[in-house]
């Protein structure tokens, strides 16, 4: 304790109380920064048995294509797909109530399971991202174009005025 008092003294006297005080809250909030609870670390999220979404997205553009070319009068369709995000995962979590405090307080945290040593959260479920909008081209007369269009909606489950068709004649 003498110690940090001549210190604090030297201090003073190079410094100033201004500085001193200054330096003093600042580490009295690095200190208390450090005493509260930290956040939970990050989990990896890719597991074995998860799909790639880039993977996933070609296939659904390449599964498209192949269903518009069963369309009679249709043919050499290319299907774009673009994305509004990239999707996301939904994890397990265990939910208690704290309704003995009187409320409606809930804890929420993510279940884990163990393989091999390492520690990874339970996935229920991978969601799709959010289609911002399909262009598909292809040949086919343009009186095909409505025919394309509806679909493409009913495959996708997109809104008619995000998809644009355009036919080219065949040669």
């Amino acid at each position: 304790m003498q110690r940090i008092k001549e210190i604090y003294k030297k201090l003073i006297k190079k410094s100033g109380r201004k500085t001193v005080f200054l330096a003093a809250a600042g580490i009295a909030l690095l200190l208390a920064g450090s005493l509260t609870p930290q956040p939970a670390k990050q989990v990896k999220t890719k597991t074995g048995n998860s799909p790639d979404m880039e993977e996933v997205r070609k296939k659904t553009e390449k599964e498209l294509e192949v269903f518009l070319n069963k369309i009679e009068g249709v043919s050499d369709a290319d299907v774009m797909i673009a994305y509004r995000d990239s999707g996301s995962v939904k994890f397990g979590k265990n939910i208690k109530s704290n309704s003995a405090q009187g409320g409606s307080a809930y804890d929420s945290q993510i279940v884990m399971k163990r393989s091999g040593g390492e520690e990874s959260p339970v996935r229920e479920r991978d969601e799709m991202p959010g289609i911002k909008g399909v262009a598909v081209i292809a040949r086919g007369r343009a009186e095909i174009a409505p025919t394309v269009e509806r679909a493409v909606k009913s495959a996708l489950g997109v809104e008619i005025h995000k998809i644009e068709v355009i036919m080219n004649e065949k040669e």
